[in-house]
């Protein structure tokens, strides 16, 4: 038999979230069905050209996006874009990308967000990692 693997954490402000939910399950398991779920949802990203991936992927290098402002991440994506020329550098409509971003459901704002941090994640293990492979890897370019 595998070795299983515990991980814990101190839920804070999702105790009651967890509690709310849990109907009859224990808070670990509730965690452990959301945790599951979230995975589905962001497993299967947006795609994009490979232009507009590097682009995301360019600006959101140190980005980390809290909860409350995955739904406006477009805005951070947008002032990249104005500010260093984005659009240009990776010849991409930039303004055609930040509209598509904004017009994405929550989920999908999730998904592309949890690939790009994914993406970067691997290159901060392998920093010779082909770009356009990673972006592939992590569902971001088709």
């Amino acid at each position: 038999m595998a070795e299983r693997e515990t991980i814990q954490f101190r839920p804070g402000k999702l105790r009651g979230q967890l509690g709310a939910r849990a109907s009859g399950l224990s808070a670990d398991l509730v965690a452990k069905r959301d945790l599951e779920r979230y995975y589905v949802l962001v497993g299967q990203p947006p795609r994009f050209s490979p232009g507009e991936a590097c682009l995301l992927a360019d600006a959101m290098n140190g980005v980390h996006e809290e909860p409350w402002s995955i739904n406006i991440f477009w805005a951070g994506v947008q002032d990249a874009i104005e500010r260093e020329r984005l659009d240009q550098k990776w010849k991409v409509d930039g303004a055609e990308l930040v509209a598509r971003l904004r017009a994405l459901s929550a989920g999908e704002k999730c998904a592309v967000v949890d690939a790009v941090e994914r993406a970067w994640a691997i290159w901060r293990r392998e920093p010779d990692a082909d770009t356009q492979e990673t972006l592939k890897a992590v569902g971001l370019i088709a």
